[in-house]
């Protein structure tokens, strides 16, 4: 079965990529601010961090962060900026609380750290505590909106050690609830060799002396996961409204905050929430399993919606909120292998279908502004698919002809116009090179070399990209792929993401109906299989940044043993003015 190219499933324009110098060796976020810029964070050559912004795509300005602050994520109107950041060296497992956030009214030249309000709820037990991530930040005007995730947690190790409970040499390993019990594995620790490998008891609630609230605190550790909604229009944010929920992302719009939950706790604003005119919203989109849309004209007062479902068996991918309000999400079809769909919903109507792509797998990632939606893709492997090439690669008088004959290979003397070796497809069906040939490197590095069938010395060799005609562009960057396999069905030492037909496409949309697709290699002029693309839409461009994945051995040619130990190259950063 053939596999489509992204010209076959594009019926709008094709961006046209330009790269520009961008001087940080580390990308942490690229992000559409509410007033329409477009925001990258990431840390600089010197080891500073920074937050780079432009109306235009063309022009960059630095904004500078708080000293020590890791920047994580950004949003504007005109002067004032808020910004979630940590500090450096702390990471989001270490800490209960992670994030802070911080608040600019000069374009980042001052820096006030807000304050959020106690959430509401009942003080946990002993060997509970709450941990906080902030997840979002926005502003528009002065108001600004925070949302925090928030979940249970219960040190059981320290709750065992303090009753004796944990056996010499060994540590808690892992445990689940079992009824009025809990089911506890012991492991040894790694330099005690007089304790048992593994032991597993079963420890009841009674046994171990739990009142109510720390029963109550064990079964619902990490998995009572919320969102909290503080609001405000200083640095004092007050706590306004709480939905279930684990993560969220969220835009400042013509209409208001939104958020898609399946949870919703309360939704009237705290009698501290300081009265204000109404005014355009923002809307927050808030990830759960199950949808629900809560929508607020300020970030003080706020309703809630059912979001529907776009059909039975689908499974929301992704969603972001375009300037108008409305809702973008992709969705994949549960029960049919490669068929997504892009919808469209706004005014409290159901999702509308606006493209669909039957072989696609999957859209990764959806960035929406106000010239139009951006988004990446991958392909499905259909039934059928067949490894084997057809085609033809030249090098010095001598041609390799791929299913000639059908299945086979041939090597073709141009100038004595006969072949020199013939190898059927049963001959070629395997790991190992025929009789005659043999092959030297990895990667890019690569090299296919036929033999001199009289004198044995080497009569021709292809490299990897004299085999581009055949395999296609970046073919090479699973290593050494095995040029003469020949066959249909899956093989180990093949990964279909490897082959150019399966590498991940980016696409534009202006209306969400017509896409132009590209493939990464031929948009980015890269050949690194493990990059992290990130896209933000401007006004009249889009922004993609490439974060190259760590040198392995078969990133470049001429690469050494060693080479997997270097430190990522530098973020590229594309800039495609919009049609």
């Amino acid at each position: 079965m053939a596999v489509p190219a992204p010209a076959d499933l594009s019926t709008g324009p094709i961006l046209q990529w330009t790269e520009l110098d961008f001087e940080l060796e580390s990308v942490l976020f690229a992000e559409t601010t509410s007033d329409g810029r477009v925001a990258v964070g990431g840390r600089e050559p010197t080891g500073a961090f920074a937050v780079r912004v432009t109306d235009d795509g063309q022009e960059w300005t630095a904004l500078p962060v708080p000293d020590g602050v890791v920047p994580l994520a950004a949003d504007a109107d005109g002067d004032r900026w808020v910004l979630i950041g940590a500090p450096l060296g702390i990471h989001s497992d270490d800490a209960e609380t992670f994030g802070d956030v911080f608040v600019s009214d000069d374009n980042g030249v001052n820096w006030t750290q807000a304050t959020l309000e106690q959430m509401p709820g009942a003080p946990l037990p002993e060997y509970a505590s709450r941990s906080m991530r902030v997840v979002e930040a926005l502003t528009s005007g002065r108001q600004i909106v925070v949302a925090v995730l928030s979940f249970t947690t219960f040190d059981l190790a320290s709750l065992l050690a303090d009753r004796g409970r944990i056996p010499d040499g060994m540590f808690v390993a892992y445990w689940t609830l079992d009824e009025d019990s809990i089911a506890v594995e012991f492991r040894r620790l790694g330099n005690n060799a007089d304790a048992p490998d593994v032991s597993e008891v079963h420890l009841s609630y009674a046994e171990l002396a739990l009142s109510p609230e720390q029963v109550d605190a064990i079964e619902r550790d990490q998995s009572d996961a919320r969102i909290h909604l503080f609001g405000g229009e200083g640095t004092t944010l007050a706590h306004m409204a709480a939905t279930g929920g684990s993560d969220a992302v969220g835009r400042w719009t013509e209409g208001g905050f939104t958020v898609l939950t399946d949870d919703w706790s309360h939704v009237a604003p705290q009698p501290q929430a300081p009265p204000g005119p109404a005014s355009d919203g923002v809307i927050l989109v808030v990830t759960t399993e199950e949808l629900m849309k809560l929508t607020s004209p300020d970030g003080r007062e706020w309703q809630s919606e059912p979001f529907v479902q776009y059909s039975e068996g689908s499974s929301r991918e992704t969603s972001a909120v375009d300037p108008t309000g409305a809702v973008w999400s992709s969705w994949r079809e549960g029960s049919e292998r490669g068929r997504v769909r892009i919808t469209r919903e706004s005014a409290g109507q159901p999702p509308v279908g606006m493209a669909e792509f039957d072989r696609l797998s999957s859209t990764d990632l959806l960035g929406v502004g106000s010239a139009g939606l951006a988004a990446t893709a991958r392909l499905v492997m259909p039934d059928g698919w067949s490894y084997a090439r057809a085609g033809r690669a030249a090098k010095d008088g001598y041609e390799l002809r791929y299913d000639e004959p059908p299945g086979g290979v041939t090597l073709w003397d141009v100038t004595s116009d006969k072949a020199v070796y013939v190898f059927e497809s049963r001959f070629v069906d395997g790991l190992d090179t025929p009789d005659g040939t043999h092959q030297r490197g990895e990667g890019s590095s690569y090299t296919l070399v036929f033999d001199d069938p009289d004198s044995a010395d080497e009569l021709v060799s292809f490299d990897a990209l004299d085999l581009q005609p055949v395999f296609g562009t970046c073919w090479w960057t699973s290593g050494r792929p095995g040029v003469f396999v020949q066959r249909q069905g899956l093989r180990l030492e093949w990964a279909a993401g490897t082959f150019p037909e399966f590498w991940p496409w980016v696409g534009w949309s202006a209306d969400g109906v017509d896409w132009g697709w590209q493939a990464l290699p031929e948009a980015f002029d890269t050949c690194d299989a493990g990059a992290e693309l990130s896209l933000a839409v401007g006004t009249e461009y889009v922004v993609a940044v490439l974060q190259p994945s760590a040198p392995s051995r078969f990133a470049a040619a001429g690469a050494d043993d060693d080479a997997d130990t270097d430190p990522p190259a530098a973020p590229r950063l594309f800039v495609a003015q919009l049609p």
